[in-house]
């Protein structure tokens, strides 16, 4: 699939309720909100995700994890084709703003792993992708696909492969460009 776009649908906010032997409510425990992809976008997702042996809607189920506000529910999701070893740029240019975050799909399978790639984005609101999409190829394709849609609603965007040879040429770079900023206290932290 080619890049596209669609809207989350959010549950919430979500309780779980046990119930004893009895049939009395002995607990309520809050389990916040839950990103739920349309079948399609779902199905799209897979095919990226299956090689680092993830399910679409386990990866989202990862991202609802720790949303426990409405307000904590982000813009926008961003899916790229594959792992970028981009870490270190995307801290360059987006500083220590929490408005974007991002994560990787091999985390899951190597959590010790001291590479740190981006492979997804999380925008929690449109103001830091406007801003910053001029900034970089790296959020142009999600720009794109997402500079038309309302800030009143969630989004789910698969954005098309970056640029090859920008793509490769920051690679090259990118362990020199996370050396300098730990040493500044930016440090790419997973958020999933």
């Amino acid at each position: 699939m080619t890049s596209a776009c669609f809207e989350l649908t959010v549950m919430g906010p979500v309780r779980a309720h046990e119930i004893d032997q009895t049939g009395f409510l002995r607990d309520i425990t809050d389990c916040g909100y839950w990103l739920i992809l349309p079948e399609e976008a779902e199905e799209a997702f897979n095919t990226i995700v299956e090689p680092f042996g993830l399910t679409g809607e386990g990866w989202i189920y990862l991202c609802s994890l720790g949303i426990k506000r409405a307000e904590d529910v982000p813009w926008a999701l961003i899916a790229l084709d594959r792992e970028y070893k981009l870490a270190g740029h995307l801290m360059a240019i987006k500083g220590k703003t929490r408005d974007l975050r991002f994560a990787w799909y091999s985390r899951a399978n190597q959590p010790d792993s001291a590479t740190k790639y981006v492979s997804f984005l999380i925008a929690m609101n449109k103001d830091i992708l406007s801003f910053l999409a001029n900034q970089t190829p790296l959020l142009t394709s999600a720009w794109e696909l997402l500079k038309d849609k309302s800030e009143n609603q969630h989004w789910f965007c698969i954005s098309d492969p970056l640029p090859e040879e920008w793509a490769r040429n920051a690679e090259d770079i990118d362990v020199q460009l996370i050396n300098s900023l730990e040493q500044k206290g930016l440090e790419p932290r997973l958020v999933l």
